[in-house]
């Protein structure tokens, strides 16, 4: 699936991937339509 921006936040679950060091849950916030169900997914 391509996400289309979010690049700060790609960045930083790319790195937490690399570093297996997933944790069991992540809150994510913002406006309704800001990509939160689609970035989680």
């Amino acid at each position: 699936m391509k996400i289309i921006g979010h690049d700060k936040e790609k960045k930083i679950f790319q790195n937490i991937l690399q570093g297996d060091k997933l944790h069991h849950a992540y809150i994510f916030s913002g406006r309704e339509g800001s990509g939160k169900k689609l970035f989680a997914r």
